[in-house]
C-alpha cells in the first residue's frame, strides 16, 4: 500500500493544476496505477477484519473513503478537460484513440470511486461490530 501510495503521489508532483495536458495525463495515469494501492489497502482491511482489530479496520475504512473522494475529484478534473481535448484532436485515427482513452478513464473513475466508497462504508459498519483490540 505504501509503495502504491508513493507512486500515486509522485504522479501529482509537481502540481500543475490549470495545465489541461498535465491534468488529463495525470488523472489517466493515476487511474491506471490504482490497482496496486487498492490491493494494498484491501489487504490492510482484510487483515484488520480477520484479526478483529477495530482501529485497524477503521483506518482502512477512512483511507478507502478518502481515496474514493480523491478519485471522484480526479474524475471532475478530468471531465472539465474533455471538451478541450476533443476540440484539439482532429485526426480521425488519433481522435478514435482519444475517445477510447476517455471512455476507459471515465469507467475507471466511476468504478473505482463507487467501489472504494462501498468498501469504506462497509468496513466502517463492520468495525462497529468487531471486538475492540
Amino acid at each position: 500500500m505504501i509503495v502504491g501510495g508513493v507512486s500515486l503521489a509522485m504522479m501529482w508532483y509537481p502540481v500543475m493544476i490549470g495545465n489541461p495536458q498535465w491534468e488529463f495525463g495525470t488523472v489517466s495515469s493515476t487511474y491506471d496505477s490504482l490497482p496496486i494501492t487498492a490491493l494494498g489497502l484491501g489487504l490492510l482491511l482484510g487483515a484488520g477484519v480477520a484479526r478483529g482489530i477495530r482501529w485497524w479496520t477503521r483506518i482502512a475504512a477512512v483511507l478507502f473513503v478518502l481515496l474514493a473522494l480523491l478519485v471522484i475529484g480526479g474524475l471532475v478534473l478530468y471531465a472539465t478537460n474533455l471538451p478541450l481535448a476533443l476540440r484539439a484532436v482532429t485526426d480521425p485515427l488519433a481522435r478514435s484513440g482519444l475517445k477510447r482513452a476517455i471512455v476507459k478513464a471515465l469507467v475507471q473513475g466511476v468504478m473505482y470511486g463507487g467501489v472504494f466508497c462501498i468498501l469504506g462504508v462497509s468496513a466502517w459498519r463492520h468495525s462497529r461490530v468487531t471486538r475492540n483490540r
